[in-house]
């Protein structure tokens, strides 16, 4: 298996990053392929280096009931995330980090790796927002062959409002490294609606805390199985 380091290193002089060397477990297998001058692919990921941006396609996995994620791989959490989709996080971890994501991953918090962490609702609400690189969350989809656009926020309703979520801060946070395990890879959490430092991206607004507030948007929501072109905009300063 190649290494994070061995595949940044060589395309450095393309993508204008010179990469300091990964933690163990974020390798990939899967080749980089160059599109065009800025656009390139790992996997099933096609990422755009002047546009700070990564596209992957993702499907309804639920329109209705409590969520904890906005996304999860397959055979992840699939019973608590609106959306699902096949890639590797470990390829979303190479891509972000291609784009200039500054991760900030969360001090270990068990030298085991089936610990859940602040698995308990009192826990939680002690648990800070995680910090990382900002990002934001967009879908395409089709509805009767019509294009349409929204942001993640637009499908997950608050239960105590009764309203749409607030556009939120997400934050590319990078997880958690226990031992030599890379546990977005392990748990197949790519973005998270409650903290967890175990998943790539985390939502650190307003109810970040609370794993009893977030539903999907039925009013919203298209049918679950509806292929959906996720977008990642890595935010820069102004």
């Amino acid at each position: 298996m190649r290494s994070l380091l061995a595949l940044l290193l060589p395309l450095s002089p393309l993508l204008g990053a010179t990469p300091s060397p990964p933690p163990a477990d974020t390798s990939t297998n899967s080749p980089i392929r160059q599109i065009s001058e800025t656009l390139f692919e790992i996997g099933n990921i096609r990422f755009d280096k002047k546009h700070k941006t990564a596209q992957f396609e993702t499907q309804v996995n639920m329109n209705k009931d409590l969520l904890e994620y906005a996304l999860v791989c397959k055979g992840g959490k699939t019973h608590e995330s609106l959306l699902q989709t096949r890639i590797e996080p470990s390829d979303l971890h190479v891509v972000m980090l291609l784009l200039g994501a500054t991760i900030a991953p969360p001090p270990p918090l068990s030298s085991s790796t089936n610990a859940q962490p602040w698995i308990d609702s009192a826990t939680l609400k002690k648990a800070p927002p995680l910090k990382g690189s900002p990002v934001t969350l967009s879908l395409q989809w089709k509805s009767n062959g019509i294009e349409k656009n929204a942001r993640i926020e637009d499908w997950v309703l608050n239960k105590q409002t009764g309203k749409p979520m607030e556009y939120a801060r997400w934050v590319y946070n990078g997880s958690e490294l226990i031992g030599s395990y890379f546990m977005a890879q392990r748990e197949r959490s790519i973005a998270a609606l409650v903290t967890d430092p175990f998943a790539l991206i985390n939502h650190t607004g307003k109810g970040h805390d609370n794993d009893a507030l977030w539903y999907a948007n039925s009013n919203q929501v298209p049918v679950v199985g509806t292929a959906v072109l996720l977008t990642i905009h890595l935010e820069t300063p102004d």
